[in-house]
């Protein structure tokens, strides 16, 4: 109960900062970046940016961290839940994808405090666009776990 009470501590700020994020890129490609920049500065201070992404990006790396405990609970329970082997490698599985997740969001978090530490918004940028880091990953993981389901499918 306490870790779902921990995951709307930050729905609402993730909401907010996606809101602008979305806004933000979507008027920077369509080319109307240059009527809406006092807008955006008006609702964050672009110096401030780096700092929100250390805010979106904690928020980010406890969500995965209560789903992972969320997992890890379950797993300590596959008695009583009664697990398959399948179900076990499963939710296992479902363990590492979310830490895989969490060091991307800690490297957002270094890259974001890297902005502050030298005043660069290379920085700042960089926190937000290793996050396209997770489709590569969950790419790589999921290749991984169709090869570890086929042989635990060929040996039941």
């Amino acid at each position: 109960m306490a870790l779902n009470l921990l995951l709307l501590f930050y729905v609402y700020p993730l909401k907010f900062l996606m809101s602008w994020l979305i806004k933000y890129f979507t008027s920077a490609f369509s080319g109307n970046f240059q009527n809406e920049v006092k807008e955006f500065a008006d609702i964050i201070p672009f110096q401030k940016i780096p700092v929100l992404m250390i805010i979106y990006s904690v928020g980010f790396v406890c969500i995965l961290l209560v789903m992972y405990f969320l997992y890890r609970h379950a797993l300590g329970k596959k008695e009583t839940l009664e697990l398959s082997k399948i179900e076990v490698y499963e939710t296992q599985f479902s363990m590492k994808d979310k830490l895989a997740q969490v060091f991307v969001g800690l490297a957002s978090i270094l890259l974001a405090i890297s902005s502050l530490v030298f005043h660069s918004a290379l920085g700042s940028i960089l926190a937000g666009v290793i996050y396209n880091l997770i489709w590569v990953i969950s790419i790589l993981l999921e290749k991984r776990r169709s090869k570890d389901l086929s042989r635990l499918l060929a040996a039941i």
